[in-house]
């Protein structure tokens, strides 16, 4: 005990030649024998009134707290709270709480709070014997001493966090920090270093928010009585949740979380406004991939133990901010599709919210090949479960429709025609200057073909009969297009009519159908049209109808052209207009190209004076049942013998302008 202890503190704090077996049976000799230790402390006093010999001592024992070994720290703690408990009541008390609030290195204080930075975990022990020392004076150490001690309020923050934890659990010392206004003080302090005003560093301001959430944890009630200090408290985390700093901005999120987990648990009316900043705080990090997947982790484990939680918060903000920002700002992974499975089984999640959140995976199932896989669980969990809300089948008809659009769009024809994708979304995006190579183009033709059959035929499984009729018609009206383009049936529509028997059969049928309805369309198109021409005319004229019939059934005359082949033209063409059609086939791609462009432009022009001659004629009808009119009207008011009709002349919109001269003014 020498020279300041100092072979005593390297023996206590290495252990004798490593060995701390030696110094850990002293401290438990001492601790047996702490009784009789007291007496002679205190015997000793009764005649040095200086307590030369108490210092002297407690500061030998102490070295234990500095030791690297955890067990003999923990019996040296176990030893100083020992003889406090003996020294009650005594004459020596005084000077132990003088020993123990001298802030020196002759003073206690300092190596008993040492030990939290070696042994962390002896944090309980080192409150106990605290309290053992100062039993009435505690706050004032808390509040004023340690703060003395601690000059870097980061310290100061995370020593008092683990002593409150401790005494909150003793209900003596937790309505005394509670009437004593230190849980305003610490409150009102760290709401202060957590605020980004550019005082504090980083680190206190993270050290300040997990103290916060304690308090808010420990003190509910408290911060029920002080909701100003509650509606800062939020503030202050959701601040921090947007701060550019990562580790502040993981544990406000983390403390965010762990508020709401407890808060939902007890009914506390802040737990709604914790889960939406939270779903804000969602969107608002979108474009970091790290923070995104976090707060999706931990909405997963919050969704699975608190089934009652609402899912829409999160699903309207989160499917808006993707239809705006995704392929440009963010960028899908895994976690998020695991997140939308979570999502899927919810059973809070209902019809109306499911819908945007089908749309947005259907999309991505469609334009995204690297995630179609996994996107098709979440999407057909969804599909499975709503598929009698008439939204959502309303709904997966037009993605059927556009689905088969699609196949039909990538099919490769005879002539290798490229062909353009329909898409509905903004897709992923490549470098620029990156371009596909037809290897690579080929893939991905197939992959979306090959996609597109797997997600119909999954839907087709569910066996819905109104679906399924819907997805039947659509593939036969598909294979049908496919053979007017291709000449040959899409083998993809093949396969999803195999549901129903044998596709082949089912073609011809739907083919022969069709077929017989154009037919009766034609027909009954004809019919309107003669109906539509004979309701202008009037009745009485038989002759004008007989003339319309003979016009819509003219016959094509023969005629010798300068080769002397019979060709024919019908009796209104010009000869000499349009060259004699000569029942040759055009030759090549171009051939044929030319020959479709000469049929369409006949086609038009025929249309054309079709429609005038149409026209013509009707105008013509109109003036002679106006002229009809006229002469019965005179007749009827017999004034032929005193006017003369000078002239008559007809305006097109059916007003009549007349010009008389007066023959006879002796009228009546």
């Amino acid at each position: 005990m020498t020279n300041n202890n100092q072979y005593l503190m390297h023996s206590v704090v290495k252990g004798l030649k490593g060995n701390f077996e030696p110094v850990i049976g002293w401290y438990e000799e001492l601790y047996s024998i702490a009784d009789y230790f007291a007496e002679i402390i205190c015997l000793e006093s009764k005649k040095n009134k200086k307590h030369n010999t108490l210092n002297m001592a407690l500061n030998a024992v102490k070295t234990g707290c500095f030791s690297h070994n955890y067990e003999v720290a923990q019996w040296c703690i176990r030893f100083i709270s020992k003889l406090a408990f003996e020294f009650e009541d005594t004459i020596c008390q005084d000077a132990l709480y003088e020993w123990v609030l001298n802030t020196t290195q002759d003073g206690g204080i300092r190596a008993i709070l040492y030990v939290l930075k070696r042994h962390s975990e002896l944090v309980e022990n080192v409150v106990n014997c605290m309290i053992q020392f100062v039993k009435g004076s505690l706050i004032d150490v808390l509040k004023d001493l340690m703060i003395n001690l601690y000059q870097s309020p980061l310290e100061y923050v995370t020593i008092v966090n683990e002593f409150t934890h401790v005494l909150a659990d003793k209900k003596e010392y937790r309505e005394e920090m509670l009437h004593s206004g230190l849980i305003d003080y610490w409150l009102e302090t760290n709401i202060r270093q957590a605020d980004n005003n550019g005082s504090h560093s980083p680190e206190v301001r993270t050290a300040s928010v997990c103290f916060l959430a304690d308090l808010w944890v420990l003190f509910t009630e408290k911060l029920y009585q002080r909701e100003d200090l509650s509606g800062q408290i939020l503030k202050v985390f959701k601040r921090a949740s947007r701060d550019r700093f990562r580790p502040l901005r993981f544990s406000a999120l983390s403390q965010m979380f762990r508020l709401l987990d407890v808060f939902s648990k007890t009914k506390n009316s802040y737990a709604p406004s914790i889960y939406k900043a939270l779903a804000m705080s969602l969107v608002e990090n979108h474009a970091d991939s790290t923070t995104r997947e976090y707060i999706m982790q931990n909405l997963e484990q919050i969704f699975e133990t608190q089934p009652t939680i609402p899912v829409g918060f999160v699903i309207e903000p989160l499917v808006s901010q993707l239809q705006l920002a995704e392929g440009v700002s963010y960028h899908y992974n895994s976690i998020d599709f695991q997140f939308f499975i979570t999502i899927s089984k919810h059973p809070k999640l209902h019809s109306q919210q499911a819908l945007p959140l089908i749309d947005i995976l259907a999309k991505i199932y469609l334009n995204d090949q690297a995630y179609a896989q996994c996107c098709s669980r979440p999407l057909m969990m969804l599909i499975s479960r709503f598929i009698k809300d008439n939204g959502v089948r309303d709904f997966l008809v037009n993605f059927l429709t556009v689905s088969l659009s699609m196949l039909l769009a990538l099919e490769k024809g005879k002539t290798g025609k490229k062909v353009k994708i329909p898409t509905t979304m903004n897709i992923n995006i490549k470098g620029k200057g990156h371009k596909s190579t037809k290897e690579e183009k080929e893939i991905d033709r197939t992959l979306k073909k090959t996609f597109i059959i797997e997600i119909a035929r999954k839907i087709q499984k569910l066996r819905h009969n109104y679906l399924n009729n819907q997805m039947k018609n659509l593939a036969l009206i598909t294979n049908k297009r496919n053979n007017e383009i291709h000449g040959n049936d899409n083998l993809g529509c093949l396969v999803l009519l195999k549901f129903w028997g044998d596709p082949k059969n089912m073609v011809d049928e739907f083919m022969k159908a069709e077929e017989e309805r154009e037919q009766k369309e034609a027909e009954e198109q004809e019919k309107n049209h003669q109906l539509v021409l004979a309701d202008d005319i009037d009745p009485g004229n038989a002759s004008a109808i007989e003339g319309i019939n003979n016009r819509s059934s003219m016959e094509i005359a023969p005629y010798n052209d300068e080769y002397g082949q019979n060709n024919r033209m019908s009796r209104d063409s010009k000869r000499g207009q349009l060259i004699p059609w000569m029942k040759k086939q055009p030759k090549g791609k171009i051939g044929r190209k030319a020959m479709n462009e000469i049929e369409k432009l006949q086609k038009t022009r025929k249309d054309k004076i079709e429609y005038n001659k149409l026209r013509d004629k009707q105008m013509k009808l109109k003036d002679q049942k106006g002229k009809r009119r006229l002469a019965d009207e005179l007749e009827k008011r017999k004034i032929g013998k005193y006017f003369h009709i000078y002239e008559v002349n007809f305006i097109t919109s059916g007003f009549l302008l007349m010009k008389l001269h007066l023959m006879d003014t002796n009228i009546f």
